[in-house]
């Protein structure tokens, strides 16, 4: 008699949206914005000056006078303003893939001799990829695909649980991984009055974030 086992995968996916940075920035300060205080009073002395060499109509002295004057207002208008501001960039994300690969099937066979026989195929493997970005974890449930009008001739066991029509905790992770490689030890026990034959049963799996209670359908 020989007996198979398949599995179905069931995956789901969830987009990383970055939204564009907001950046905010005050308008500068004009260089005339600058607070003028006592410039207006020494431009008015340059100016006077100024007219007091033009008036007694002296070349050096109406050089020195243009040139002081130039000074007062030099020393009265900063040539440079420091000016200081912030900017402020925001970032939004979003959480990424949470999904399973798809296990691998289960083949074996094995020979009927009257007795109950338990034997443990290969193990069943698969990949869990959790980039939602929170501090949960997740659960693995497992259950036959179909209900069987009859009871079956064996029985499945994955990670120490017996399969059956429900959904079936067999496996917990608590804490968060990015990425974790899952190998579950699979069992089959073959009932003492089984019939030689083919058989096939279906596993559907189901990939949730961490909860209290498990599902059950």
């Amino acid at each position: 008699m020989a007996t198979a086992l398949k599995g179905s995968a069931h995956q789901s996916e969830v987009l990383l949206v970055l939204h564009p940075a907001e950046i905010e920035l005050d308008q500068l300060p004009a260089l005339g914005d600058i607070t003028l205080g006592w410039q207006p009073l020494l431009c008015f002395i340059a100016a006077v000056c100024i007219v007091v060499c033009i008036s007694n109509k002296q070349r050096h002295q109406l050089e020195i006078g243009v040139v002081t004057a130039l000074m007062i207002v030099l020393s009265a208008y900063p040539l440079t303003a420091s000016v200081s501001d912030s900017t402020r960039i925001q970032a939004a994300t979003s959480p990424g893939e949470f999904s399973l690969s798809q296990p691998n099937d289960v083949p074996f066979e094995l020979t009927l001799n009257g007795n109950q026989q338990t034997v443990r195929p290969q193990a069943i493997t698969t990949t869990v990829t959790d980039y939602r970005g929170i501090k949960s974890g997740w659960q693995l449930l497992v259950k036959e695909l179909s209900i069987p009008t009859e009871r079956q001739p064996f029985q499945v066991t994955i990670n120490e649980q017996p399969i059956s029509h429900v959904n079936t905790l067999v496996y917990d992770q608590v804490r968060p991984t990015v990425k974790e490689v899952l190998t579950l030890v699979t069992s089959v026990t073959v009932f003492s009055e089984a019939s030689a034959g083919t058989y096939l049963t279906q596993l559907q799996w189901q990939l949730q974030p961490q909860v209290i209670t498990n599902i059950t359908e």
